[in-house]
């Protein structure tokens, strides 16, 4: 009777232990994948769409990509990328702020583990480029020419003498 309820504690206690294992490493998993913070960068806004740029580890299976519209909204999981760095996000509106946060992930067998979110980037809502002017050099603004005078300045000592007669 005894080998009975020994068993059957060794049956409760093993999987209850586990259990306490797993939840005191929940929030450990970055730590312990070795994953470290992935970085984001947006590289490109156009009208409906934008490309970003994620870098991380070398240990990296692929990225989960979230995306929000606005202050308000909720992170919903848009891309999961396998093995490359830059994505497009498409489907945005022209006038409207998004934030973007992106995790990376790493398969060990049948294990994922995941890393921490790296820092929320802003996509900014988009605005036309101005086409800048013609790279011709600037005319410069025309000098007034002298207006020539009717009759020559005389200084009060001078006199005016005819043009035709010499003074002898």
């Amino acid at each position: 009777m005894r080998e009975k309820h020994g068993k059957y504690r060794l049956g409760v206690l093993m999987p209850v232990c586990f259990l306490a294992f797993d939840l005191f490493t929940w929030g450990h998993e970055a730590q312990a994948s070795g994953l470290g913070r992935p970085s984001v960068t947006v590289k490109k806004r156009a009208k409906k769409s934008a490309t970003i740029k994620v870098k991380s580890g070398s240990r990296v299976t692929g990225y989960h990509i979230y995306l929000k519209e606005g202050k308000k909204g909720k992170y919903q999981l848009v891309k999961l990328l396998l093995k490359t760095n830059t994505v497009t996000l498409k489907k945005l509106k022209a006038s409207s702020t998004y934030y973007v946060k992106v995790r990376s992930y790493r398969t060990v067998g049948l294990n994922v583990r995941k890393s921490i979110f790296s820092k929320v980037k802003k996509i900014a809502p988009y605005q036309k480029k101005k086409k800048p002017a013609a790279t011709q050099a600037p005319t410069p603004a025309p000098t007034p020419a002298p207006v020539p005078s009717a009759a020559p300045a005389v200084s009060p000592g001078e006199t005016q003498e005819p043009e035709g007669s010499a003074s002898a």
